[in-house]
Formats: C-alpha cells, structure tokens, sequence
C-alpha cells in the first residue's frame, strides 16, 4: 500500500508542476503535455479572390466573409467560396445613421429559426449588433435583427477585445490586460458573462491573479506578458487560449470556472517574466477549435524577427483534456486562421496574398 500512495504522489508531481506559478499568478493547475508526438505534413488546397485580401475573415460552409477594418465604403464584404463570386457589401462605413466607423471581425456564428447569425461589436457607436446574415443576403442590404446598448465606459476604461454570444441571452466577453500612464500596475485581462440585453454582468473569471513586476530596462511591459489567442468551443462549454510567450494552453470550462493550463514539458514557465525578455521566444501566434480538437499555430520563433508578413507551418493538435494528438507541418505557411466548423476546413492566408489557403481537418487526425 506504501508503495502505491508513493506512486501516486510521485505521479502527481510529474504531471502538476509549478505551484509557484499557480498560487502566485495562475487560477488554475499546471500540467505538462509531452512534445513527442507524431509529425505529419498535408498539403493545401488555394482560393484566389482577386482584389479581396484582408487577414481578418471569417468562414461559414460556401460563405467567406472579409472585414475590411481601414478602407472601403463598407466594412463586410460577403463572397461565396464554390463559386468565387461577390455576394454582396454590407454595413455602410460613416458616420452617419446605421453607419459604423469600424466593427469588430467575426468570432463565431450561430443559428436561429434556420438563419445564420453573428453578434459583432460598433465600440465608437456604443453597440452590439445582431446581424441577421440569411436576410441580409436575400434582400442584397444589411440586416441588423438587434442592436443593444454597449455602454463600455461604464464597466472598463477600455472596451472588450472580444465577445462571443453564448445563448440567447449571454455573452462571453474579454477585456485584455491594460497599462495606464497614471498607473503602476496594468490591470488584468477579464472574463466576463454578461445578460442580452441589459448588458449586466453576471460572473467573471480570471484566468491570472497577480501582475508581474516590471523589471528596469525590460523590453516589454508587463501587460504584453498576458498575450493569448483564444477560440470558444462550438458546444459553448468551453474556451481554450493559447500563450504568446508560453509554451502553454489553457482550457476553461465556463459553467464552473475550472481552469486547467498545459504547459510543454521542460519549457519556458513564469520566470521568464523575471528577465530582461531581449530575445524571448514567441510560442503560439493563433488557436482555432471544434468539439473534438484544439488546432495551435505554433510559432517558436525569437519575438524580434517576427515582421508583419511573416507566416508559420507547424500546427499542434490538441484534444479538451489538453493532451498533444500531432504535429501538422502546412505544406503553405499561415498568419491568420478560421475553422469553418461546417465543413472541418482550416482556411489560413499570408498577409498581401490574394489567397486563402485550405486544409481539412481529416487530413490532420488519422
């Protein structure tokens, strides 16, 4: 009996590392995944739109949608991907009545009374948006079903970075880490569940309790240390992010605030945050999901030689208990990434390219 309690303990020693980590900076438990998996390379189907780049896009089985954020008179402009023909330019850009100076890109979709959907943010217009896609595209002008009142001054100096409709009547919000010139300390990155439409929040959680300290002559500030990626699973159970400067996941549950990291055995932990960061290392660049698996761009790449054209071709497959599956080595290097979670396809594309680049998911897991 000895000897299996023993085993135990040692066992839970391998797997759940960092305490220090975990009871000075991190909400949840730490443990490793191992780096030894598989490697397998696939190749990439292309789609040129001639004259329609823009890294930020967003894919829903044949429609591609471009958020044109600086340029054009309209800020979507919606094509199909079977044909490769415009559908149509929606949202007006202005300043004047049903006009929006700049709309967040699309995080997700969902469906309601068989119409597609998506819930976008108008942060200068103090808005959230429902816009109803299906209708938009039958009457050939933009249809927004709801707009509710997003008065973000009220709850944060700055706006949410993020937010994802969960149900009916919640959202999921995040508000990145922010420094102040008036403060010492930045403050730390926030999830929040709030209600449609009053806007009320109605739980929070935090994925890291303390700052870090500022060290002299660092190249950073402290508030970039909590830099992630992150991608809401399409059941809306969970959300997963991936860490800039970390070789580190983490996965929440969103009904009761688990939150569980997975860190690569033998890599980089907090302390780098201690040092100077002159050459630290960029880790993970983007996180894509379905029910099943988590996909992480995966960059390893000293931070300063990171411009922005600059593209990557290893991708780690994950499952929701954190465990590395493969590496994907990208015949076609990528900067930006969707999942169309209709058809498994991951689209990625190369800034300036007028391409996007697809590679299905079941050649990934096999």
């Amino acid at each position: 009996m000895k000897l299996h309690i023993h085993s135990l303990i040692l066992a839970s020693i391998v797997l759940f590392n960092g305490c220090r980590d975990e009871e000075t900076h991190f909400s949840g438990t730490i443990a490793s995944f191992l780096p030894q998996v598989e490697l397998a390379s696939i190749q990439a189907d292309t789609l040129e739109f001639s004259g329609a780049y823009t890294p930020l896009f967003a894919v829903y089985d044949s429609l591609l949608f471009l958020c044109n954020i600086q340029k054009g008179s309209y800020i979507f402009d919606v094509y199909n991907i079977d044909t490769k023909s415009l559908i149509g330019h929606f949202f007006h850009r202005g300043h004047g009545h049903d006009e929006y100076t700049v709309l967040t890109s699309i995080y997700g979709f969902f469906k309601e009374n068989n119409k597609l959907k998506t819930l976008l943010t108008a942060p200068n217009e103090q808005k959230l948006l429902i816009w109803d896609i299906t209708e938009s595209i039958k009457q050939g002008r933009t249809i927004d079903e709801m707009e509710i009142p997003y008065k973000w001054q009220r709850n944060s100096p700055i706006p949410a970075s993020r937010q994802i409709l969960l149900s009916n009547d919640r959202i999921l919000t995040y508000t990145p880490s922010c420094r102040f010139s008036d403060e010492k300390e930045p403050t730390l990155p926030l999830y929040e569940i709030r209600n449609i439409p009053d806007y009320e929040k109605t739980n929070e959680i935090m994925v890291f309790t303390k700052n870090f300290k500022e060290r002299r002559n660092q190249r950073m500030t402290p508030d970039c240390f909590f830099w992630t990626s992150l991608c809401l699973k399409p059941d809306k159970s969970k959300f997963v992010e991936v860490m800039f400067w970390l070789p580190q996941i983490n996965i929440v549950d969103i009904q009761s605030k688990e939150i569980k990291g997975y860190r690569m055995k033998g890599g980089a932990d907090f302390s780098i945050f201690e040092q100077s960061m002159d050459a630290a290392t960029n880790y993970y660049q983007r996180v894509q999901a379905n029910n099943d698996y988590i996909f992480a761009l995966w960059a390893e790449t000293d931070w300063r030689t990171i411009k922005g054209n600059t593209s990557f071709n290893i991708l780690h497959v994950f499952d929701w208990n954190g465990r590395l599956l493969k590496k994907i080595r990208l015949e076609t290097p990528i900067q930006e990434m969707f999942l169309d979670t209709e058809r498994n396809i991951l689209y990625g594309c190369q800034e300036d390219a007028e391409q996007l680049f697809c590679y299905h998911t079941s050649d990934m897991i096999f």
